[in-house]
């Protein structure tokens, strides 16, 4: 299904795509360093907020630069200070998710070594983002392909670089406990796919923390993935 494309890709090298590029941003904002604070990053996160929220309700077809206006409780003209397009919108919520997630995985992963807690730490990290990101985790799962030009070949290397760290991984625990039963590759897809769909079980889970869903689903995929004794 559309909404799991990202989850399922079948190759790390990018391909070539015959569609027309994207316009490159008009703003600044792709350059300027990861973590600089400034009135007008706290305002971008707070209009891409707004853009997730209709989006996810709407969908991206049915959306309209009006109703985030509305949503955002800004002008249109306000809105157009920081993108030129609904597609830049869209690209924006997708980059800036993934970006943001990945320096932290970077970070946590930086001084853990253990193969079984490099995992943990990168299911707590998944979770922790977008249990507080429901409406992000829509968009980016249903709207990746709606992207087109240099727009969707920038999510998707951030996107396989993603997928790329956990299946190192998975790979690394398969090799420290003697080989799996389960081949890596589609074991790390079949972790993503819990991880992903999140969104549609977590209000019957509501009030369970990240670290506790994490363990949950390590017992599962662990115990599934391993090689039993005997």
């Amino acid at each position: 299904m559309l909404g799991m494309i990202f989850l399922i890709e079948r190759t790390f090298e990018l391909e070539n795509s015959n569609m027309a590029s994207a316009p490159v941003p008009s703003n600044e904002l792709l350059i300027r360093p990861t973590g600089t604070a400034s009135a007008f990053d706290h305002k971008l996160d707070a209009v891409l907020g707004a853009a997730a929220r209709v989006m996810a309700r709407e969908g991206y077809g049915r959306s309209t630069i009006r109703m985030v206006a509305r949503e955002a409780d800004m002008s249109l003209a306000g809105l157009y200070h920081y993108f030129a397009s609904k597609e830049e919108l869209l690209f924006l919520i997708q980059f800036h998710t993934f970006e943001t997630i990945l320096n932290r995985l970077d970070e946590r992963l930086a001084a853990v070594t253990d193969p079984r807690e490099r995992l943990r730490v990168m299911v707590v990290n998944h979770l922790e983002h977008f249990l507080s990101r429901v409406n992000e985790l829509k968009v980016c799962a249903g709207e990746m392909e709606t992207l087109s030009g240099d727009f969707h070949e920038r999510v998707r290397a951030l996107r396989q670089r993603y997928l790329k760290t956990t299946l190192e991984i998975v790979e690394s625990i398969s090799e420290e406990a003697g080989k799996s039963r389960v081949d890596s590759w589609p074991a790390t897809l079949h972790l993503f796919g819990m991880l992903n769909w999140i969104y549609m079980w977590y209000p019957a889970a509501e009030g369970t923390s990240a670290e506790e869903l994490a363990d949950q689903m390590l017992i599962l995929f662990l115990d599934g993935f391993l090689p039993r004794e005997g």
